[in-house]
């Protein structure tokens, strides 16, 4: 007798791209415990419910990025906003893991403020401050560990300056917007400080490359 191995039904590959789902999205956020949060694992089966469609699916590879972005869309939905920016932050590489040589051993992390404004945002600075605000409060806690010690550094500031106040501006003014920039992030975090009870507060620094 020959056997043959039973092809998947779409119900099966929904709950192996579930299971990927809430495998990948949490190490990639730096969040171990998200997966066990119900509300995330019912946007991941929904997300997978919708890629495993045969009305939308494809034989094409599904990558982070794009996962990352549809569970964000479904918690948005349901009003999970500041979780929703978490996922799609660390999936957009908005926010991510880096490496500071001068202090060895201090966590950091980038965020890369010129992403946070969008094509046709230039201008837009309520919308930018917002933004901003609501990324640094979606993961605050990876300074939990550490009680508030290490590292955050700001990328493209420059060019998010130019975009928000004008490439045209005046020198004093592209500086003034830069350090009130700085100085929203280091208050956001003195705030978080309080609220979580760290011992310090992740020093804010500008990196040019």
């Amino acid at each position: 007798m020959i056997w043959q191995t039973p092809s998947k039904t779409p119900a099966s590959a929904q709950t192996v791209l579930t299971a990927r789902i809430l495998e990948t999205v949490p190490r990639l956020c730096a969040h171990a415990t998200l997966a066990s949060q119900f509300r995330v694992a019912e946007a991941a089966s929904g997300v997978a419910a919708y890629l495993t469609d045969p009305a939308v699916a494809s034989d094409a590879p599904i990558d982070t990025t794009r996962m990352c972005a549809l569970l964000a869309a479904a918690l948005e939905a349901n009003g999970d906003n500041v979780l929703a920016c978490r996922i799609r932050s660390f999936g957009d590489a908005v926010v991510y893991a880096g490496q500071w040589h001068a202090a060895p051993g201090q966590p950091v992390w980038i965020l890369n403020v010129g992403r946070l404004i969008g094509p046709g945002e230039s201008g837009m600075e309520i919308l930018f401050f917002e933004r901003l605000r609501l990324t640094l409060e979606s993961f605050g806690d990876v300074w939990d560990g550490p009680q508030g010690r290490g590292i955050l550094g700001l990328r493209d500031l420059r060019g998010a300056v130019r975009r928000l106040v004008g490439a045209r501006a005046r020198n004093n003014r592209l500086t003034t917007m830069a350090d009130t920039i700085q100085q929203f992030c280091a208050d956001r975090l003195e705030i978080m400080r309080t609220r979580r009870a760290w011992l310090g507060t992740p020093l804010v620094m500008c990196l040019h490359s």
